[in-house]
């Protein structure tokens, strides 16, 4: 999945979440844990070390909590501007 493909999956999936959909969001979210590992994987240590701590392990927890909201705004405001670069 190319990383535009994959920024506009996770912008939907973070529109899902907001409009309260938390269930289904989370059913999307197996779509594009795989492609978020390679983004990782392709990162200089140090981002990677970043993208893991600041976008990956809030989201984990977001989705262990059933907090949709949150995970929308992890995604908002740390997985896409780290998937864009």
């Amino acid at each position: 999945m190319e990383r535009s493909l994959l920024k506009d999956n996770l912008k939907e999936i973070a529109d899902v979440l907001y409009k309260g959909d938390t269930a289904k969001g989370f059913f999307m979210m197996k779509d594009v844990l795989e492609p978020i590992q390679k983004v990782a994987v392709s990162m200089e240590e140090g981002q990677r070390e970043e993208f893991i701590n600041e976008a990956l392990s809030p989201a984990l927890a977001a989705m262990e909590s059933a907090d949709g909201t949150l995970l929308a705004d992890i995604i908002t405001y740390e997985m896409l501007e780290r998937v864009d670069a």
